[in-house]
């Protein structure tokens, strides 16, 4: 490979993606089981910060048609975004990142998450490819009524206020010292 040729270039990005995309099937893989024992508002620091770069990168390689090119990633995406929505009962820095996910969708994709998902549920029960049994996925693991996120976004007020990265001092979370008297969290 010449360096600095556009084939070079590309072989390096798809196997780039191929890379992130093992990881984000094995930290969904490791997430689905840690949320099916704990629960979402156990969901640690690291998890959180896993979902949000998946979610990231899922983005990231999504280019021209439609958001998300891969049937596999747009599972991926809704099931990372699932647990940031769900932890964010415990984890501030999981609303914001959240609501920032959407908010991005909105103000760049001129897509609204509430339909995205909409649609994905519907797709999934069309298929009927199990992925909406009882633990086969995250998203199957809720109630009902968490599935159907809210349609309001914060003003972009919020926006501004959340681009700082100091900001992120006060992320929220569990009590620092637990102890069995105190411990759901």
């Amino acid at each position: 490979c010449l360096v600095g040729s556009e084939m070079c270039i590309r072989d390096s990005s798809q196997n780039a993606m191929k890379v992130c995309e093992e990881v984000i099937k094995d930290l969904h893989t490791a997430i689905r089981s840690f949320v099916g024992s704990h629960g979402f508002q156990r969901c640690s620091f690291l998890i959180l910060y896993s979902c949000i770069m998946c979610v990231s990168i899922i983005l990231l390689s999504s280019s021209g048609g439609g958001l998300i090119q891969d049937v596999s990633l747009e599972d991926y995406f809704f099931e990372f975004m699932t647990v940031l929505k769900l932890s964010s009962k415990t984890w501030k820095l999981s609303e914001r990142s959240y609501n920032k996910v959407r908010l991005t969708l909105k103000n760049e994709y001129k897509v609204s998450y509430h339909d995205l998902f909409s649609r994905f549920l519907e797709k999934k029960q069309t298929l009927d490819d199990g992925f909406l049994v009882q633990g086969n996925s995250i998203i199957s693991m809720i109630n009902t009524e968490d599935l159907d996120p809210p349609t309001d976004l914060p003003s972009s007020g919020w926006e501004a206020s959340y681009s700082n990265l100091e900001e992120l001092a006060g992320l929220g979370g569990p009590p620092v010292f637990t102890t069995t008297e105190n411990n759901d969290w």
